[in-house]
Order: structure tokens, then C-alpha cells, then sequence
């Protein structure tokens, strides 16, 4: 038996389509973290012929603005949770080679609007290969970035958003992406489906994303 310590990646919305349109559409799972072993300790009861592999924390981007912009935090209305739904989403989406080492580099840059258990998530250590699957590799072959948009839309299955509580909302966010890099490679916009859940600790505080499901189609 083995026992493992792991480290917690978000997989975002790039990650979850290929830039190159090569995408691979699963089933609707819950996304909000994804793990990804660090380090695995054998215990007394293991094989001595099972190896133990060591991998290396990947370090944290640089600070910086990415190419395909973002929007500002600041001016994100906190009162209004499909405001704050919208403007992180976007923010996970827009991703920089140039500055980020990881696609939880893009994640890190909306933690003002992220809480519990979200937040902690994007803060861990992150390891292995990185987390962003085949569409980060194609990105970061092409030296590039990704230009995002998200809006909120009637959940498909909730039409009625009314049901929201002082301190509970779930709002869906359609987000399009689209890579960009050198020698003007431009990838096919691309399509995903979030549910996003805010909480907030009291009636009047501000709205914090906690939890986000990839529910593209």
C-alpha cells in the first residue's frame, strides 16, 4: 500500500479544450480541483521493489499583465454575484506564456475574487506537468496567449435564478477563448460551459467564487 501527499491544481477552462482544436470532451465531472501527485511515501507495508519518483514544485510565473488582457478586479461590483462569476471565469480563461509558467498562473491572478476552498487551491504548490493538458502545450509551442470572454446565462437546467439565498448563488458562465502567438497563429475559438458557485459570509458582504464545474456540452 501506498500512501500519497499531493499537491491541488485548478483545471480551467483552456485546459479543458484544446487550442488546436483537438478537444476531448468527457463526461461532466467536477472540475474545481484536480490532483496531481507530488510525492509519494512507501509505507512498511510496500514492496521494497516499489519505486518512490520525486518530482519538483513548478515555480510561479512572473507578475505582469498577460497579452490578452483582463479585466479589472477593482471595478468588479462585489454586491453582484453573476458580476463576479463573469469577471474570474474570464480571468482563468486569459493566460500568458510569457509570464506564466503554469495555467494556475492565470487562476492566481483573480485570488481577490476567489474564497474557500477555491482560493487555497490555486494558492498550493503545483507539480508534475503542470496541469494544463495538451491545450497548454500547444499554447506554449506557438509562444503564446489567449484573449477570453465570459457572460452569464440562464442555467439550462435552473431557468428560475431567483431561488438564490443572502449568501448562496450559482450562476452559469459561457466563456470563448481563443489562442494567439508567433508567425500569426491563431487558434479557433473556442466554447465552454461553467457553473460557478459564490458564497459570501453575510447578506451585504462581497461575493467570492468557491467552486467552479466544467459542464460543456
Amino acid at each position: 500500500m501506498t500512501s500519497s501527499r499531493t499537491s491541488v491544481a485548478i483545471a480551467i477552462a483552456i485546459g479543458a479544450f484544446a487550442l488546436s482544436g483537438c478537444a476531448n470532451k468527457g463526461a461532466k465531472t467536477p472540475v474545481t480541483v484536480t490532483v496531481t501527485p507530488s510525492h509519494a511515501v512507501t509505507s512498511s507495508t510496500s514492496s521494497s521493489s516499489t519505486p518512490t519518483i520525486p518530482t519538483t514544485t513548478l515555480p510561479a510565473g512572473r507578475a505582469g499583465t498577460p497579452r490578452g488582457g483582463a479585466p479589472n478586479l477593482g471595478g468588479v461590483n462585489q454586491q453582484d454575484a453573476s458580476a463576479v462569476a463573469a469577471a474570474v471565469m474570464q480571468v482563468f480563461a486569459t493566460q500568458d506564456t510569457a509570464i506564466d509558467t503554469t495555467t494556475l498562473d492565470a487562476e492566481r491572478r483573480a485570488s481577490a475574487l476567489l474564497g474557500s476552498p477555491l482560493l487555497q487551491a490555486v494558492r498550493a504548490p503545483l507539480s508534475g506537468n503542470g496541469g494544463g493538458g495538451a491545450a497548454w502545450t500547444v499554447l506554449t509551442a506557438h509562444h503564446g496567449f489567449t484573449t477570453a470572454s465570459a457572460k452569464t446565462v440562464p442555467m439550462s437546467d435552473v431557468p428560475d435564478q431567483t431561488g438564490d439565498s443572502p449568501t448562496l448563488a450559482v450562476r452559469q458562465v459561457d466563456v470563448t477563448t481563443t489562442g494567439h502567438g508567433t508567425a500569426g497563429w491563431t487558434s479557433k475559438p473556442t466554447a465552454a460551459v461553467w457553473i460557478v458557485t459564490c458564497r459570501r459570509a453575510a447578506a451585504t458582504g462581497p461575493w467570492r467564487v468557491t467552486q467552479v464545474y466544467d459542464q460543456t456540452p
